[in-house]
């Protein structure tokens, strides 16, 4: 029965689920469930409501797994997991409950529209994994990873996202009983060989689900298959695991050794913790490869233009070249970027590269670092004070010239006396060319660069210019520093300020200055 006729025979449509979710049409079947479309009736919000189907309402095995279901996917929170926000009963006494809709598509669908590229496959895997190492962390194990149970998600602005939905047969600590329900369940094709077995199972039951569906996106296959399922269930638990780049003559060697020991037949031969399997995923992919995850999150539509695709090796195309097929209600995640990859081949070559331009620049700070070290700076910016707002329409250019060459003082260290401690004073103004004074002493025009006596207290800085306000600072000589002052022009019929500061500059901290006197200092 399709979704349109069911709409009109359906009990449910045009009721209400508890006191509030209007329900307007099923939209989705499953193996015990029906899916509807529904409607809160004060939030005016849509939402997906999971409803266990009429022939399964009497079987309390399965009224359990899907109270389990609930259960479990309601305790965790995580963008890449299904929200479970409500739980009850329908009229006639079947479980229900209600969680985010969804729209996009399975990750199922998306491979039977088109082939499928390494920026899909790590934009779909990396989300997995980390929903699937989320549930572990809570002690929950998903046990029937596959494709149909995998959604891409449109998002708002061309944004999109995985979800993890369906944890029927979840185990979960909180109820024990339930993990012998059921315990052979799930897909043949995705599960664990212990799983097959009927033994009791742990999260690395989920790393070898998570395997197989990369072995999917990979290698174009499931690694076992059969018309029949028990013999499927007998290849997983028996068979030796198709070389994935013998299937694949064109994946990456790392790529596949990945896959072989996620896929290893025992538990203790596999990755522990799915955080290790994509720490070392992440490690080996072609440059490029987490393209379009990124551009996707941030809703850029640059990523999503026609180019030839990344090769998973590196050199040759994973699956033939093809521009995939994606309905207009799928999530935009089949883009193809023009980056180009590296050959494995010339990989050591550019990893001897790297390590010599490190050796230089090694080199380079030794010998910088034997120099005379230049003075620190740190800059500090003086608040503008009302009255000179109207005179600066934008932050002042730092103007400093050139240091001119300081000839030795009279006091400079000769062989066995003392080195005399300099600072340096720099002092720039807007306009440049502006007359400066140090305690009387005339310095020249502005640009000034050169360097004092640290020994020295308190000094008195000041810059003249005609047609500007004259400037007075104070300031400790033994810090020195970097000034840069804007001169506020006098007004015509009035006599200019001789503004003065005492406050002692220092880097991070407001100097208390007076108007007409704005200072950029630097260490």
């Amino acid at each position: 029965m399709d979704i349109v006729s069911a709409a009109h025979t359906d009990p449910v449509v045009g009721t209400l689920l508890g006191k509030d979710y209007y329900v307007i049409e099923p939209i989705g079947f499953g193996g015990m469930a029906v899916v509807y479309l529904v409607e809160h009736q004060t939030l005016q919000k849509r939402f997906a409501a999971k409803v266990l189907s009429v022939e399964l309402a009497a079987n309390l095995e399965a009224r359990a797994r899907f109270t389990q279901e609930a259960h479990a996917a309601s305790q965790l929170d995580h963008e890449n997991i299904v929200t479970i926000s409500d739980f009850g009963v329908t009229n006639d006494q079947r479980p229900f409950f209600v969680m985010e809709l969804l729209r996009g598509q399975t990750l199922d669908q998306r491979l039977d529209n088109g082939p499928i590229t390494i920026e899909e496959i790590v934009s779909i895997a990396v989300p997995l994994g980390r929903a699937l190492a989320h549930a572990h962390a809570e002690g929950i194990v998903h046990r029937d990873v596959k494709p149909e149970n995998i959604f891409l998600v449109q998002r708002s602005q061309n944004r999109w996202n995985v979800k993890v939905v369906d944890f029927g047969i979840a185990k979960a600590p909180i109820n024990p009983k339930l993990t012998k329900m059921g315990q052979t369940l799930g897909s043949p094709m995705f599960m664990s060989p212990e799983a097959c077995r009927g033994d009791d199972v742990d999260h690395r039951a989920d790393i070898y689900s998570f395997g197989v569906v990369l072995y999917l996106m990979m290698c174009g296959r499931v690694p076992f298959r059969d018309d029949s399922l028990l013999k499927v269930l007998q290849l997983q638990v028996s068979a030796p695991l198709p070389r994935p780049c013998e299937v694949n003559p064109e994946l990456a060697p790392e790529l596949g050794a990945i896959l072989e020991r996620a896929l290893a037949k025992d538990p203790e031969d596999r990755y522990q913790h799915l955080d290790d399997l994509l720490s070392e995923l992440e490690s080996v992919l072609p440059p490029g490869a987490d393209r379009l995850l990124i551009d996707a999150q941030h809703g850029s539509t640059k990523a999503f233009r026609q180019s030839q695709p990344i090769p998973i090796s590196g050199s040759q195309p994973m699956i033939p070249v093809a521009q995939p097929m994606i309905s207009p209600t799928a999530p935009a995640i089949a883009a193809q970027l023009p980056v180009a990859p590296v050959p494995a081949s010339r990989r050591p070559l550019l990893i001897a590269l790297v390590f010599a331009i490190l050796g230089v620049i090694a080199v380079i700070v030794v010998i910088m670092m034997q120099r005379d070290p230049a003075p620190t700076v740190a800059e500090q910016r003086v608040p503008v004070t009302p009255d000179r707002i109207d005179n600066r329409t934008e932050k002042p250019p730092r103007v400093v010239g050139p240091a001119p060459a300081i000839e030795p003082s009279k006091g400079s260290a000769t062989q066995g006396e003392p080195a005399i401690p300099k600072v340096r004073l720099q002092v720039g103004t807007k306009p440049i060319g502006a007359t400066v004074t140090l305690d009387g002493k005339l310095l020249g025009k502005t640009p000034v660069d050169l360097e004092l006596d640290a020994r020295r207290g308190s000094r008195t800085l000041v810059v003249s210019e005609p047609g500007y306000a004259r400037l007075e600072h104070v300031f400790e000589g033994a810090d020195g520093g970097s000034f840069e002052l804007v001169l506020k022009r006098n007004v015509v019929g009035t006599t200019a300020p001789r503004p003065t500061s005492t406050a002692k500059p220092r880097s991070g901290s407001n100097s208390d200055t007076k108007p007409n006197l704005d200072i950029r200092l630097t260490r």
